[in-house]
Order: C-alpha cells, then structure tokens, then sequence
C-alpha cells in the first residue's frame, strides 16, 4: 500500500466524487479511479458505494477512512520531525 493511495481515498471521501478528487489530487480521473480499486484490492472490501451520487462510502469504507486519516496524519508527523533531527545534525 502506498501513502498516496491514503491521500487519494481521503480526497474521495471528502468530495465524494471521483473527477473532484482526481483534481485535487492533480492525476487523472482514470488513473484515480485505478488507484482506489487497487487500494480496495488491497484490504480485500468494497470501500466506495459507486452506485449513489454523490457516492458514498460503504460501512468498511467510513471504517477504513478513520485508519486511512490517522496513518497519513502519523506517518507526515513522523516525516517533519525526521526532517527537523536531520537538520539539528546537519543531515539529509
């Protein structure tokens, strides 16, 4: 799993709306739509309920959201304080 594939149901999830979020995200629609079918082949569940509009998520969706957020909110807090040690040392 990637940490882009977070942010990119994130995104889904918040717009509720494939192309919306394809945007923010700057990809295209379709390479969107490919990344959240992987992330659903992944954790083995149908995350997107595709058939309403705006779409909603499915029960593992709203589940797997909270995981999602508090993984990449963890793992960009991890990133800025590695940054910060790194430059107390005078590291890359």
């Amino acid at each position: 799993m990637e940490l882009r594939w977070l942010e990119d149901y994130i995104a889904l999830a918040r717009t509720r709306h494939f192309s919306r979020a394809a945007d923010e995200q700057n990809i295209t629609q379709p390479t969107f739509s490919r990344r959240i079918k992987l992330l659903e082949d992944e954790m083995g569940a149908v995350l997107v309920d595709r058939n309403t509009l705006p779409l909603s998520l499915t029960a593992a969706g709203e589940l797997f959201l909270q995981f999602a957020e508090r993984t990449a909110s963890q793992l960009r807090n991890t990133q800025e304080q590695l940054q910060l040690a790194l430059s107390e040392f005078g590291e890359r």
